[in-house]
């Protein structure tokens, strides 16, 4: 069968994927081992409860939207190698070993790992939004074959603007200096000065991601490597089935509880654009930016 240039980029690819055990993570997994022929998939995964980071894999097949691939590619789960680590840890919380098969093996990065919470401590939200963001730069920077990075931001990073263009914006203050300054602090004295903070950013989601772009900027220099900015995302399209989700978020939550009656009135303004977007179709849009970035770095 004919396979497009994607794909063929994909075939025999070593990714290293960030995020793996999250709603878009999951997808991007589905969808590298059912449409190309990637190697091996590289997922960093943190123990929680007690749960291994293999036993933590095995759970994430057992979601229904793996139950096309497995049917299609029953040995699909042989291409994925959990890699012990935490985003909220410095250093993404790997072993030297760990470190250094990274280092050897992966061309591909997809740094997907985010705090989500609008409202997340600011101290946790720079860890792993921003700090995280750096330790990914760091570590493909040592990567012999590197080929194509791509840091999954949110269109709402620069909320702050009227009109938004496609580039990087300057943020008003230093990473490391604010680094050095959250480490210095008590939990308790960031909060209090987490408004000062935030400026004219409604909640640290929104800035961390503009800190973490920032990053990718000023340490991502001379890198094969791009940002995608995705609105507001929703359940699949198409694919793998229509109408998956793993989650009750923004849009979703609300549908939800009106289709059950719980919400019965909603305070909107009619004039404005509900930015909305199926996850199968930012699937499709990272894995086709991975390989338009190699493109275009290769004829630099």
């Amino acid at each position: 069968m004919e396979t497009s240039k994607i794909q063929d980029f994909y075939k025999g690819a070593r990714v290293f994927l960030t995020g793996g055990t999250g709603f878009m993570g999951k997808a991007l997994i589905e969808k590298l081992l059912r449409d190309t022929e990637v190697e091996t998939i590289y997922i960093l995964v943190r123990e929680k409860k007690g749960k291994t980071s293999h036993m933590r894999i095995d759970e994430l097949f057992d979601d229904v939207v793996f139950e096309r691939l497995k049917s299609q590619k029953p040995k699909c789960k042989n291409k994925v190698e959990p890699i012990a680590g935490d985003c909220s840890i410095a250093g993404l919380g790997l072993s030297i070993t760990d470190r250094q098969r990274l280092i050897t093996n992966v061309d591909i990065v997809l740094h997907v790992a985010a705090t989500v919470n609008f409202n997340e401590h600011i101290k946790l939200a720079y860890n792993i939004n921003v700090r995280a963001t750096r330790d990914v730069l760091d570590l493909a920077r040592e990567m012999t074959n590197l080929k194509s990075i791509v840091h999954v931001s949110t269109a709402y990073s620069n909320c702050i603007r009227d009109h938004i263009e496609e580039k990087i914006y300057d943020v008003p203050v230093d990473s490391s200096d604010l680094e050095v300054m959250l480490d210095k602090m008590t939990k308790h004295e960031s909060e209090l000065y987490t408004e000062t903070l935030l400026g004219e950013w409604p909640n640290t989601y929104t800035f961390t991601k503009a800190l973490a772009e920032s990053m990718v900027k000023n340490r991502g220099n001379g890198l094969p490597i791009g940002i995608f900015r995705p609105s507001i995302i929703i359940s699949t399209y198409k694919e793998p089935v229509p109408g998956w989700i793993d989650n009750l978020y923004g849009p979703t939550g609300i549908a939800v509880g009106t289709v059950s009656g719980i919400i019965r009135i909603a305070l909107c303004d009619g004039e404005k654009i509900a930015d909305l977007i199926p996850i199968d179709t930012c699937v499709a849009a990272i894995l086709a930016s991975t390989w338009d970035i190699k493109e275009r770095h290769t004829k630099k």
